[in-house]
């Protein structure tokens, strides 16, 4: 739990989601929160501090549950890629908050480290009036749009820089993301196009692959 405290020390007055295996586990006085706000079952962890969890696919859900009801979110994440023996170290990647606190663009603002395959280096993330989940990333100007409710259908990313405009899209709902690729070409151009993204070993299980521009990789 050391690497739990740490981040909670460094992220006061949010609600910690600490993965672990498949699930993601809030402790202490965020258990008891997410059990009245989530319905989530109240267990205890060694008898004695509470603890509750939800699987790791509804991350989203359950994100835009706590942010309608104005509460800061820190996720951490397993960060370290090594394959030595030992405790897996874990950092807060993401940071999201509700409109109130983002609504002209302001959101909380981390540096995170990703594997060597991400050229993220530090993102914000909050949900405007309408329910819709963006993600502004600082390298390349990215956001990230997600409709919290059908969150496993309709999922993609917007690749937005000075020169080009790209889709990114899950490739098993690529048919899915038709109609979504259409409109966002009507707003910006034909310059949007698929991009694909694995399933592989990067943080919430996403590798970027087989990008037509040049972006570097961050070590």
């Amino acid at each position: 739990m050391q690497q739990y405290q740490e981040a909670k020390e460094k992220h006061p007055n949010m609600l910690l989601v600490f993965r672990m295996g498949d699930f993601y586990e809030l402790f202490g006085e965020d258990a008891e929160t997410a059990h009245k706000l989530l319905g989530l079952t109240l267990t205890t962890r060694d008898q004695t501090l509470p603890m509750a969890g939800f699987p790791h696919h509804q991350l989203e859900t359950y994100l835009h549950k706590l942010l309608k009801e104005g509460r800061r979110v820190a996720i951490c994440e397993p960060v370290d890629e090594s394959l030595a023996r030992g405790p897996i170290r874990r950092e807060v990647t993401r940071v999201v908050t509700p409109p109130d606190d983002s609504s002209n663009g302001q959101g909380e603002r981390r540096a995170i480290k990703q594997p060597r395959h991400f050229v993220l280096k530090q993102y914000i993330s909050w949900m405007n009036n309408r329910g819709l989940a963006f993600v502004a990333i600082d390298d390349v100007k990215r956001t990230t749009p997600a409709v919290a409710p059908f969150v496993s259908s309709l999922d993609f990313i917007v690749l937005r820089d000075e020169a080009k405009h790209l889709v990114t899209v899950r490739p098993h709902l690529q048919a899915k993301h038709l109609k979504a690729i259409a409109e966002l070409q009507k707003l910006f151009g034909d310059e949007y196009r698929p991009v694909r993204v694995w399933p592989t070993d990067g943080p919430d299980g996403w590798t970027w692959q087989e990008f037509p521009v040049d972006l570097p990789a961050t070590k």
